[in-house]
């Protein structure tokens, strides 16, 4: 599989160091730097262990070292290339939206009526 920069990954953390965050993902690993806490990563870094899952966003890939981050997964300034909804027109992605909305409704009323 090829990754790319703006790529969201659910990846398990291996390590945690001085340095920052190692994490392994689909025969990939990649660092979460210490600067992506800026200066809490003393306290921060207790809250992770080996084994958690992490969802992350690529930041970087840079002679075959991949940056990581957590502070970045929502940034919509990475675009995420597995995005089904990247190329679709605003319109495009309004229409689509309420498509799924209604079939969301659908279906939990189709729920709500089962339990009755």
């Amino acid at each position: 599989m090829k990754f790319e920069v703006g790529q969201r990954i659910i990846g398990k953390i291996n390590n945690v160091t001085d340095y920052g965050i190692f994490v392994s993902f689909k025969n990939k690993s990649g660092l979460i730097y210490k600067d992506d806490f800026k200066d809490g990563w003393e306290r921060e870094k207790l809250k992770f262990q080996p084994g958690q899952e992490v969802r992350v966003v690529i930041t970087q890939i840079k002679n075959k070292k991949i940056a990581l981050s957590l502070k970045h997964v929502d940034d919509p300034n990475l675009v995420d290339p597995d995005n089904q909804f990247n190329n679709l027109s605003q319109e495009a992605f309004a229409s689509t939206l309420t498509e799924l909305t209604v079939q969301a409704k659908k279906t939990i009323k189709d729920l709500q009526d089962g339990l009755n």
